[in-house]
């Protein structure tokens, strides 16, 4: 069972910090199989970065050192991982403060990767993606 987000904050002393930033590299929509990484930025350094997903508990967490970003790789993606991400910090010698939390990015995952379609058929999405141009 998930516990939402808002169970979580309530354990939370204080939000004295800004939310941090959130994106998705390469791209929020990923084929089946492939790799993207959410990388979670904030504004000070040696904090503890927690990722949610879909408003539950914490589905990652990372301590980072002498940085302010965390990246959390997602690896042969399925249709599971699709879906909303969040992120929060702490400072990790102040655990009672925290920041807001980010705003949401949305991972969509998509049926096949382009190795699976013919560069014939294959829409100008995946034919990018494949490496392949109009002119090829």
């Amino acid at each position: 069972m998930s516990v939402p987000c808002n169970y979580c904050l309530s354990f939370k002393a204080e939000q004295k910090y800004p939310k941090p930033f959130i994106s998705v590299i390469p791209s929020q929509v990923v084929f089946l199989g492939g790799e993207i990484t959410i990388l979670c930025e904030g504004l000070h350094h040696d904090v503890k970065f927690y990722l949610y997903k879909d408003g539950s508990t914490p589905w990652s967490q990372q301590e980072v050192r002498g940085r302010n970003m965390s990246e959390f790789p997602i690896t042969n993606m399925n249709q599971e991982d699709g879906g909303s991400y969040t992120c929060d910090y702490h400072p990790i010698t102040a655990k009672n403060h925290w920041s807001h939390l980010s705003d949401p990015v949305e991972l969509v995952v998509r049926g096949e990767g382009p190795s699976s379609t013919s560069p014939v058929s294959a829409s100008p999405l995946a034919r990018s993606s494949a490496g392949l141009h109009a002119e090829d």
